[in-house]
C-alpha cells in the first residue's frame, strides 16, 4: 500500500467484512476486504463514500462505493452537433 501510495477508505456500515461462523467464543469476525484508492481518485471523486453491507449467504459482506453525491449531480443536456451530419 505504501509503495503505491494507496489509502484505505473509511467505510460505513458493518465493521467487519469476513466471518467464520462458529458457536460461542470461537466465532471469528475480521476486516479483510477494503477499497484502496490513490490521491488522484480522491481528487476526482471528493465525495467518494464506501459502505460495508450486511452478511448474506457468503462469508464475505458486499462493499459498495458511491462515487458522487446524488443530490448535486445533474445529467448534461443532450446537444446535437452539426459536424455529426
Amino acid at each position: 500500500m505504501e509503495a503505491n501510495r494507496l489509502t484505505n477508505l473509511k467505510t460505513f456500515g458493518n465493521e467487519f467484512t469476513w466471518r467464520k461462523r462458529k458457536q460461542g467464543p470461537d466465532n471469528i469476525l475480521e476486516k479483510l476486504d477494503r477499497i484502496l484508492v490513490d490521491d488522484t481518485i480522491k481528487l476526482w471523486y471528493p465525495d467518494l463514500k464506501t459502505k460495508n453491507h450486511s452478511f448474506g449467504a457468503s462469508d464475505h459482506c458486499q462493499i459498495s462505493a458511491n462515487l458522487m453525491n446524488n443530490n448535486n449531480w445533474k445529467a448534461q443536456p443532450f446537444r446535437f452537433e452539426m459536424m455529426w451530419t
